[in-house]
């Protein structure tokens, strides 16, 4: 229906284009006072046509969009109120994981590697699950488990019979001393494998819950005792550390919190509202580097990974009296910023503004805007259209 009405207006218009050209040709025949007289008229009608077709697309720059079509579009308008607005530097920065939430799991004893299946990289583990198994049965030195048992009970024999032979001076005390530690080495790691190895091998366990950050063997790998596996990592708590230019460095204290958005996520994160605090705050710059470092730690909302590039707004000191729109509320024309403003229900205008800080969610309207104006918060892009083409395209709505 829209669509046929489209048309419509615009066959009225071409129609009447066409009647204001057929005059122009009128005055070709002669050149009387009465002709001169037609030609005045066609000329009025021919200004008329122009105030019609103005009334049709908005006098002074107005832009007609009726209110079936706004919805439709799921235009939004907010009036803009003066508020609480705080001081923004600009930074970047990256998503790390928190302190205490990484381990590295090591093998406890040397042999080939057998990975549990599916132990890839993202899967998720709890705590004491076995990630691998390590196996030297089919080396030389055996068994691990076995090796150690019998050098425990070999080591305990001898610390027996050193005691014993102490009792009556036939050892010195250095011996039993000797005796003493050979045992509690062997002991130490005898405890470490005892109850740990199966048909497969000596089991490695995971220290924590959490999720595989990286897998650092293959299948069927040698590894010695100590040598990693692979690194557990748990996703409850991030950090975020950025750098801040040096010109920032005095007002930094002031700074408490920020916004990010990571990578080419669309989305905006507060870190007031992920329970955001500030860990640390540098208080000089390295040589040669030009940047203050701060720390945030925060809840982890689920689709961050930790690596990620992440662009920062550090929030400085809070600033009264401030008008300001959402960022969405704007569009650009090379490099200059527009809102559109309703004057009416269905009458919009494309005003200029000139902004000053911006601080991701929120953009702060230095010039061009009033206390109590009416603006296109949600949907500028369909108002946008409208004003170039005196309707929404066929489509654009969000009504699919």
């Amino acid at each position: 229906m829209k669509k046929n009405c489209f048309y419509f207006v615009a066959a009225l218009m071409m129609l009447g284009s066409a009647g204001v050209v057929s005059c122009h040709h009128h005055d070709d025949h002669d050149h009387s006072a009465e002709d001169h007289d037609h030609g005045t008229e066609h000329v009025e009608s021919e200004h008329v046509h122009e105030e019609e077709a103005a009334d049709e697309h908005g006098h002074d720059g107005l832009i007609v969009l009726s209110e079936a079509q706004a919805k439709a579009a799921g235009v939004l308008v907010q009036e803009i109120k003066a508020g609480t607005f705080r001081s923004v530097y600009p930074a970047s920065g990256a998503v790390l994981p928190a302190l205490g939430t990484e381990e590295t799991v090591v093998a406890t004893t040397s042999g080939r590697v057998e990975l549990f299946d599916g132990l890839l990289e993202g899967k998720s583990v709890q705590k004491g699950q076995v990630l691998a198994w390590v196996s030297a049965r089919e080396l030389q030195d055996g068994s691990p488990l076995e090796k150690a048992k019998a050098e425990y009970e070999t080591a305990q024999k001898e610390l027996e019979r050193a005691e014993k032979l102490a009792t009556g001076k036939i050892v010195s005390d250095k011996e039993l001393q000797e005796a003493r530690l050979r045992f509690q080495t062997a002991n130490a790691a005898y405890e470490g494998l005892k109850g740990k190895e199966d048909r497969k091998g000596v089991r490695v366990l995971s220290p924590m819950a959490g999720y595989i950050k990286q897998r650092l063997v293959s299948p069927g790998d040698y590894v010695t005792v100590g040598q990693p596996i692979a690194i557990v990592t748990q996703d409850r708590r991030l950090q975020l550390r950025v750098e801040v230019s040096e010109r920032y460095a005095d007002r930094l204290s002031l700074v408490q919190s920020a916004n990010f958005r990571v990578g080419s996520q669309a989305d905006v994160i507060c870190l007031d509202s992920i329970h955001g605090r500030v860990l640390s705050k540098g208080r000089s710059v390295a040589p040669g580097a030009f940047f203050i470092p701060i720390v945030f730690e925060f809840d982890n909302v689920g689709s961050l990974i930790p690596g990620s590039f992440a662009e920062v707004w550090l929030l400085g000191a809070p600033r009264e009296g401030v008008l300001t729109v959402p960022v969405s509320a704007l569009t650009e024309e090379q490099g200059v910023y527009y809102v559109y403003v309703q004057k009416e229900k269905e009458h919009y205008v494309k005003t200029e503004v000139q902004l000053g800080d911006r601080d991701g969610l929120n953009a702060e309207i230095v010039h061009g805007l009033h206390k109590g104006d009416r603006v296109v918060t949600v949907g500028a892009v369909y108002v946008k259209l409208a004003a170039n083409a005196g309707a929404i395209p066929e489509g654009h709505n969000h009504n699919h």
